[in-house]
């Protein structure tokens, strides 16, 4: 079996790791941690500028439109309601940020009921070392998915790892991230990651898009307070079954396609976010620690919102 994506809680920590400015400037609502090398373009620090509190909360929804099981009689349509809460606390010789999000997903499958809805709970530690070129995190996440039924504390399971980046220039990083996860009902599993961030110019860029969900993308500054994105969008979902229903069991949601969206972000410190986009959906259902189910997903498109403030 191919490596899986990585989760939702994971891509979030290593794109706010990689995607935000250095030291002397401020990170948006969005994102929970400064640049790990270099200085930050002018894109960048226009970007950021409007929000120096270290608390945010986001608040975020997103809908996919009904689409068919490839190999089952059945039509599967998704709505994602999530909140997290980030703080960023600098020290001396870098920053640590504090990310708690919870997600609830609705599966609507019908009588296809393997498939059940899902809550994912994720608390996270991440530091960051900033310096003139080379600069280096650490990051560490806790994560609790479950099922309907299914008891809180069956559905624990990890991730963490590090990496570095290089200033190659003012207007280019790049580095390597080392990656791990743990899974419900499967193998540990340990990946790398590249990270690049290309300040092309002022007002366009290719690398971690400051979004809701931070992903690899092109981002275009259409003035000091508005964005247009086109990114990557990924993840991963686990969430433990309810033992009455299969024990030992484990229903994941693997997730790629593509989105686009536009992000307007006020001085005060609120950030409104609209964004849509088509994804393709693979579920598997573990057991016993092997793999008895995949299912494709015909590709979904999809609409949601975001709000952020910042205190």
């Amino acid at each position: 079996m191919s490596p899986r994506q990585t989760s939702i809680f994971l891509t979030v920590t290593l794109c706010a790791c990689a995607s935000t400015p250095t030291r002397g400037t401020r990170a948006h609502v969005s994102d929970p941690a400064p640049a790990l090398a270099g200085p930050a373009s002018a894109h960048s620090q226009q970007a950021q500028a409007g929000t120096p509190e270290p608390w945010t909360v986001t608040l975020k929804a997103t809908s996919y439109a009904e689409s068919d099981f490839d190999d089952v009689n059945a039509e599967l349509e998704v709505t994602r309601v999530g909140a997290d809460v980030r703080y960023k606390m600098p020290v001396d010789s870098g920053v640590w940020n504090f990310r708690f999000g919870v997600e609830d997903s609705q599966y609507d499958v019908g009588s296809f009921g393997s498939f059940d809805d899902g809550t994912e709970v994720g608390f996270g530690g991440t530091y960051i070392h900033p310096g003139p070129e080379w600069s280096w995190f650490a990051t560490l996440n806790l994560n609790e998915g479950t099922g309907d039924g299914a008891d809180f504390a069956d559905g624990t399971y990890f991730e963490g790892g590090g990496g570095f980046t290089y200033a190659v220039n003012e207007k280019l990083k790049l580095g390597l991230a080392l990656l791990g996860r743990t899974q419900l009902e499967e193998d540990a599993e340990v990946f790398p990651f590249p990270i690049i961030e290309w300040e092309i110019s002022d007002r366009s860029r290719i690398g971690f898009v400051r979004s809701s969900d931070p992903s690899l993308g092109w981002t275009y500054k259409v003035n000091d307070e508005l964005d247009y994105y086109v990114q990557v969008q990924q993840a991963q979902r686990q969430y433990r079954l309810d033992e009455d229903v299969l024990d030992d069991a484990a229903f994941v949601d693997e997730e790629i396609g593509l989105r686009t969206g536009v992000i307007y972000r006020d001085p005060s410190g609120f950030t409104g976010e609209v964004y849509l986009g088509a994804a393709q959906r693979t579920l598997f259902l573990d057991v016993n620690d092997d793999e008895v189910l995949e299912e494709d997903i015909e590709t979904a498109a999809f609409f949601g919102v975001a709000v952020s403030f910042g205190f």
